[in-house]
């Protein structure tokens, strides 16, 4: 006798069966701020700290730590830059104003003479790679690179602000941690937060100038200053952000912050916003590629 045959059953979900599967699914995929607001709903219910408590900081930490970025040439500026970015008391939603100056590098300086000033019918700025607000500074030649006004922009919208809004998130978060009567082991759990907890940042400049996509005819036709302004105007920027030793859902379980208050929900959204905007900045890519003597073509990715 041979044993019984065992058949494979294959069940075939109906619409209706796959909507009720889709619901359970969407109902098991909490959100961060779900998952800590549920944790602590078990936990006793402890005194909210006042908000007067947010103006005090623990950590001697700056603002940011730029480095000094690396050259091509100082005439054609910046090769590489970096910065990193802390929570600090000092940090608004907005950041600082441009000190961007138009002779840095020098081959902005030739590009606005009245001679080449009417090469393209693009106009140009000196970018910053590392924002001011960063701790780039426009003077240094270490951090800037010749621009179209209309990439300068791209590069503004799509990336500077969004980090600049970031750490202003992070510093939040630490700031309505502040608000909590922490004691001896929570308030140490809490300055090593505020001491580690950082964007580090990074911009790199492509060798590969307009003078390499350029066309023979349109090469022809500079003269040897045009030729060498031409090869100081990159095609791309390539940035990156990356946060380190964000605060875990374990760190604050360890706190046993009162979820109850409104202290401990802005944490809990300021902390949610940090993540969600550091995963849009995490890589930046802007390109501006010279459309002959015209409009240079802009795009970011």
């Amino acid at each position: 006798m041979y044993p019984p045959v065992r058949k494979k059953i294959t069940k075939v979900l109906t619409e209706g069966a796959k909507g009720k599967l889709n619901d359970y699914v969407d109902q098991k995929r909490k959100s961060y701020k779900d998952a800590l607001i549920k944790r602590y709903k078990k936990m006793p219910q402890l005194s909210l700290g006042s908000a007067t408590g947010t103006g005090t900081w623990t950590s001697a930490n700056q603002p940011y730590a730029a480095d000094a970025g690396t050259v091509f040439t100082s005439y054609r500026g910046c090769k590489t830059s970096t910065s990193v970015l802390r929570p600090h008391h000092s940090i608004t939603g907005s950041g600082l104003k441009s000190d961007a100056k138009s002779d840095v590098p020098t081959a902005l300086a030739d590009l606005q003479k009245p001679a080449n000033k009417t090469l393209f019918a693009d106009t140009f700025v000196s970018g910053h790679v590392m924002n001011a607000a960063f701790g780039g500074l426009g003077s240094n030649p270490g951090n800037q690179t010749i621009l179209t006004s209309g990439a300068n922009s791209v590069h503004k919208g799509g990336w500077e602000g969004p980090v600049k809004k970031a750490q202003y998130f992070m510093t939040l978060v630490v700031k309505y941690l502040h608000a909590f009567k922490l004691n001896g082991t929570q308030a140490g759990i809490l300055a090593g937060i505020e001491s580690s907890w950082r964007i580090e940042l990074s911009g790199v400049v492509a060798a590969q100038s307009w003078w390499d996509v350029m066309s023979a005819t349109d090469r022809g036709t500079l003269t040897p200053v045009q030729e060498d302004i031409v090869k100081a105007i990159t095609t791309k920027v390539n940035f990156t952000a990356t946060a380190q030793d964000t605060p875990t859902e374990e760190q604050l379980e360890k706190l046993t912050l009162d979820p109850g208050g409104t202290e401990f929900r802005l944490v809990v959204q300021y902390l949610e916003s940090f993540k969600q905007i550091m995963a849009q900045v995490a890589t930046f890519q802007l390109e501006q590629v010279p459309n002959g003597f015209g409009k240079a073509s802009v795009s970011s990715s």
